[in-house]
């Protein structure tokens, strides 16, 4: 590329060299950029008497994940192929003191995430309930 003292907007800037293939444009950079950054979800998550939970999603590169409540405490989020073996999911153990629960999640299978609430003082698995909503950050790295 010849030195310019002014950039027109017609150049062509070499970026990115794949094999013998130069990338020269944006699209091309960002789906470079792209392909090293983890996907994720990111949502409040929440639940009412015996329904689905609901997340109000924030962030959401990964897919449409469908949760379901298995039982009392224990909801399932599932999406085909998403979490596969050589992804990594990162979460958040958190504690709800004021209403005695604490959250755990984590990787089922290849198409699953799991949900548990439990009550801190005894163990026993209950339901998030609607005031209870927490905040859930899946990232999968490829």
């Amino acid at each position: 590329l010849p030195i310019a003292e002014t950039l027109t907007g017609g150049e062509t800037i070499p970026l990115v060299q794949s094999g013998e293939t130069v990338k020269s444009n944006l699209n091309n950079l960002k789906a470079f950029i792209f392909a090293f950054l983890p996907l994720q979800y990111m949502g409040k998550f929440s639940q009412t008497s015996s329904n689905n939970p609901t997340v109000d999603i924030a962030y959401n590169s990964i897919g449409d994940i469908v949760w379901t409540r298995n039982s009392e405490g224990n909801y399932s989020g599932t999406l085909s192929n998403a979490f596969a073996s050589n992804t990594f999911i990162a979460s958040t153990t958190q504690q709800i003191p004021i209403v005695d629960r604490t959250v755990f999640m984590y990787i089922s299978d290849s198409d699953t995430v799991t949900v548990l609430v439990r009550k801190i003082s005894d163990g026993t698995f209950v339901d998030l309930g609607q005031s209870d909503a927490i905040v859930i950050n899946i990232s999968v790295f490829n």
